[in-house]
C-alpha cells in the first residue's frame, strides 16, 4: 500500500489536488514542501497512469494498484464494468518469469473484477500479465544448425507476421527473438534494442491480430513475442516491485555474462539491477516503489549505484525496515527497504 499510494496515488494527486480519494490513502507521505509544478508527471488523459510490475509472482502488488486505479476511475465519472476494462486495457501490466505465478496473478485480478461487476466471470476482458516465452524454435519445432540460420528463419517467418516490411525492422525484430532465447533466464532485464518506428510497426500488427477470433496457428504462435516486446519497451507512468533477490554468486552463466556487460553499476544483485530496469522503464517525472535488501544503502559493491541514484534522481521517501520485515522470514538475513524513486 505504501509503494502504490506514494507512486500511482501520488502521481494522480499530484494532478487532481482536491480528489477525495486522499482520505482513504493511509500510507501516503506528504512533502515538506508543495511539489514544484515543473518535477510533477503530468497527464491529460486517466488512461495515460500507466504502471506496472516486471516481477509480479503471484499478483499481490497488481492487486493493489488494481484497486487504488479502480477508486481513481469511479472519481472520474466511470461506471464500474467500464473502470474495470479499461484498467486492463491501459492502465496495469504484469510480468513474471514464471507460467503459474503468471495465472495466479491473472486470476487473482479475475477475482477482483468479478468482485466489482459479475459480469467478468465469463473472462471476456483479461487482464494483462505475461510470462515469458519458450524459444522460438521450440515453439514452431524446428531445429538450427547455427544462428545464421535460425536469424534467416525468424526474419522470413516475422516478415509474413508484418504483412512485409524492410530488413532493418526485421533486423531488430530478429535480434529481439534470439535474445528470447534466454527469456526464461533473464526475464524482465532484458533489453531490447527496438526503433520507435518498428515498435509503432509492431503496435499496429499485434492489435489487429488481438481482434481477429480466427488466426492461422503460426501467428498465434508468434502473438506471446510480440507482447513480451512491447511490455519491456514500453515506458510507464509507475513502477512498483518487489524484485527477485540474487546475489552474483548465484547466478548462472548466462545470467552473469548478461548482467555484466548490461547493468555494470547494479550487477552485485538481481533486485540492483532491477533498480536500474525501473528507472529504465519509467517515463520522464515517473515514481517507482521498490522494497529490497538494504545491503544497496551501505555495502561498496553498490558505491556506483547510489552515486548514480544521489546524482540524477530523488528519493521521495524511505521506510528502513531491517529485519522481520516478513513473518515467513525469521532471523537477520533478509532485511528490507521500502522506498520510492522519482
Amino acid at each position: 500500500k505504501y509503494m502504490v499510494q506514494n507512486t500511482v496515488g501520488r502521481i494522480y494527486l499530484d494532478n487532481n489536488p482536491y480528489s477525495e480519494i486522499k482520505d482513504d490513502m493511509k500510507y501516503l507521505v506528504e512533502p515538506t514542501e508543495p511539489t514544484p509544478a515543473d518535477t510533477i508527471y503530468q497527464f491529460e488523459d486517466i488512461h495515460d497512469l500507466s504502471c506496472a510490475d516486471l516481477g509480479c509472482g503471484s499478483g499481490h502488488i497488481l492487486n493493489e494498484c488494481f484497486d487504488l486505479l479502480y477508486k481513481i476511475y469511479i472519481e472520474e465519472g466511470y461506471n464500474r464494468k467500464k473502470a474495470v476494462e479499461d484498467i486492463f486495457h491501459y492502465n496495469l501490466t504484469g510480468v513474471d518469469i514464471d507460467t503459474r505465478a503468471k495465472q495466479l496473478a491473472t486470476f487473482a485480478l479475475l477475482m477482483k473484477a468479478c468482485q466489482k461487476d459479475k459480469s467478468f466471470a465469463d473472462a471476456h476482458c483479461m487482464p494483462r500479465v505475461l510470462d515469458m516465452p519458450v524459444p522460438y524454435a521450440e515453439a514452431m519445432d524446428k531445429s538450427f544448425e547455427d544462428e545464421k540460420e535460425e536469424r534467416a528463419y525468424v526474419k522470413s517467418m516475422f516478415r509474413h507476421f508484418l504483412l512485409g516490411t524492410n530488413d532493418e525492422i526485421l533486423d531488430e525484430i530478429a535480434d529481439a527473438i534470439l535474445l528470447m532465447n534466454n527469456a526464461q533466464t533473464l526475464g524482465c532485464i532484458m533489453k531490447f534494442k527496438i526503433s520507435e518506428r518498428t515498435r509503432n510497426v509492431i503496435i499496429v500488427r499485434t492489435t489487429e491480430y488481438e481482434k481477429d477470433d480466427h488466426l492461422p496457428e503460426n501467428i498465434q504462435t508468434m502473438l506471446p513475442y510480440m507482447r513480451v516486446i512491447l511490455a519491456l519497451t514500453q515506458n510507464y507512468s509507475a513502477l512498483v516491485m518487489n524484485p527477485p533477490y540474487m546475489g552474483g554468486g548465484n547466478m548462472n552463466e548466462i545470467l552473469s555474462k548478461y548482467v555484466k556487460d548490461n547493468y555494470e553499476d547494479s550487477k552485485a544483485d538481481l533486485f540492483s539491477v532491477f533498480m536500474d530496469v525501473a528507472i529504465d522503464r519509467l517515463n520522464k517525472k515517473g515514481k517507482y516503489g521498490m522494497i529490497n535488501m538494504q545491503s544497496w544503502m551501505f555495502l561498496s559493491s553498490f558505491e556506483k549505484l547510489r552515486k548514480k541514484v544521489l546524482d540524477n534522481y530523488q528519493i521521495d521517501s524511505m521506510l528502513h525496515l531491517g529485519p522481520r520485515t516478513f513473518d515467513e522470514l525469521s532471523g537477520e538475513v533478509v532485511q528490507n527497504t521500502v522506498f520510492v524513486i522519482a
